[in-house]
């Protein structure tokens, strides 16, 4: 049985990760999401501070979601079945997670990275859609493991993303 604490620590976790979320909408697998990044006029810094801020908001919406979700299905969470457990688990990741941080991977990609950061951009925006293609098929894919956004967070780091990687790992 899932305890909510244990939900708790996914939900930092996946708020560690990355957040990607985060409406592109569900991709089509896990193998076969490519992103592609605009290129602009931005500064690399300028880029950056608005992306930042993108996940940020992601980031709150997130928590602000997952609390009210949490509090109207604590006696659930906390001594429901393992079916009930499993289907709250689902719908998180179904109408909070995957959506939340879905939204960030359109409105980075359309921002126009300086070139020079385009393809590091489009391999964080990638393993992002991918990683929530993921749990979006198998939504127990969220609580696997500590960090299940760990690859785009470091991704988004490699990119010059802090406030993204911050926001997701």
């Amino acid at each position: 049985m899932v305890s909510l604490n244990i939900k708790f620590f996914f939900i930092a976790a996946a708020l560690a990760a990355v957040a990607i979320l985060l409406g592109a909408g569900c991709g089509g697998g896990s193998g076969d999401t490519t992103i592609s990044v605009e290129t602009g006029s931005l500064s690399k810094t300028a880029f950056a501070t608005r992306a930042n801020a993108i996940c940020k908001a992601a980031e709150n919406r997130f928590r602000t979601q997952y609390t009210a979700y949490a509090e109207q299905h604590k006696s659930e969470l906390v001594g429901g079945s393992p079916a009930q457990e499993t289907a709250l688990l689902a719908a998180l990741v179904h109408t909070i997670l995957v959506p939340n941080y879905e939204k960030p991977i359109d409105e980075i990609s359309t921002l126009g990275a300086p070139a020079s950061e385009r393809q590091k951009v489009n391999a964080f925006l990638t393993a992002l859609q991918q990683r929530l293609d993921e749990i979006s098929e198998k939504p127990s894919e969220a609580t696997a493991t500590s960090n299940p956004l760990e690859k785009p967070a470091k991704l988004a780091k490699a990119s010059g993303l802090i406030g993204c990687a911050g926001s997701f790992g």
